[in-house]
């Protein structure tokens, strides 16, 4: 679960609380918002600001998921266009 802009994980908590009785949920900081670190932010255009978002995630499930399984985004506000991004550039 992405969160919008300026928010963090803790916005899904009763989300959270429910849905854990039928799937294992995650939520993510996104780089610079909620209780994750503030990386150098570098972008000096849309495509570099978004790719800036979406590489992280896509590093994060690597190592969520070594072994490429299937897992599921859902983004609130900004986070929804994250997630849809990240399904737009990795398809699979």
């Amino acid at each position: 679960m992405i969160h919008g802009f300026g928010g963090g994980g803790p916005v899904f908590c009763k989300m959270v609380a429910k849905m854990r009785a039928y799937y294992a949920v995650t939520t993510i900081d996104l780089l610079g918002l909620g209780a994750s670190g503030r990386p150098e932010y570098l972008a000096a255009n849309a495509e570099e600001a978004t790719d800036f978002f979406l590489n992280s995630i896509h590093a994060w499930s690597k190592i969520a998921y070594p072994d490429n399984e299937t897992f599921h985004l859902l983004g609130h506000s900004f986070g929804g266009f994250i997630a849809g991004a990240y399904a737009l550039k990795y398809p699979d």
